[in-house]
């Protein structure tokens, strides 16, 4: 009898600890992402910063990207497509008060647009952030979210989009459960055979 209440103790305490481990293991993590408002700025490019901190987010895939809100200067350039590929989440969140910050895109070495700005195969999630895609250089981006792999959970909160020629959400796959809440968007069917806001 003693021996099975050790036993039923001993599996207690690894349950506990597995717990415990898996709790710390994952713990939110947090990515200030600075911006100066300038196109060849480093600190404002939001893909470049993503990709640098790739194996960062491998060893916590609970990791959360901050920008920064409250400035007519808080601006995020896209000089290439957000790719979220494989199965890490990729969290964006904007901080502060005041105006949301601004992801725009930049213009590729063909001259044309970065489109679409996001393109994903695993859970994305993007709170408080304003995107407009009119590029630098007066050109529309074709879509904002580009959801290419099966059982995807697209998440957006309190974002604003604006200037998208086509759509702003495109699902190219199947499976996929999409939640947008407390969102605005506008001017979505500049190419009037292909507008959709979701497509």
């Amino acid at each position: 009898m003693k021996n099975k209440y050790y036993s039923i103790g001993a599996t207690l305490v690894v349950l506990v600890l597995m717990v415990c481990w898996t709790t710390e293991l994952f713990a939110q993590r947090y990515v200030d992402v600075p911006s100066d408002g300038s196109p060849g700025s480093t600190a404002g490019n939001l893909n470049a910063v993503i990709v640098a901190d790739s194996l960062n987010r491998v060893a916590n895939p609970n990791t959360i990207y901050c920008l920064h809100r409250g400035s007519v200067d808080s601006v995020y350039f896209l000089t290439a497509i957000i790719a979220n590929w494989g199965s890490m989440p990729l969290n964006i969140i904007s901080t502060g008060t005041g105006p949301l910050p601004t992801i725009i895109p930049s213009t590729n070495i063909v001259g044309t647009p970065v489109s679409p700005l996001f393109s994903v195969t695993a859970d994305i999630s993007v709170k408080g952030v304003y995107i407009d895609g009119l590029n630098t250089l007066g050109a529309y981006t074709f879509h904002c979210w580009v959801i290419n792999g099966d059982n995807v959970r697209v998440t957006l909160d309190s974002c604003q989009i604006t200037n998208i020629s086509k759509s702003f959400l495109r699902l190219q796959a199947q499976h996929d459960r999409c939640f947008v809440k407390n969102c605005r968007v506008s001017n979505a069917t500049l190419d009037a055979p292909n507008g959709r806001v979701i497509d």
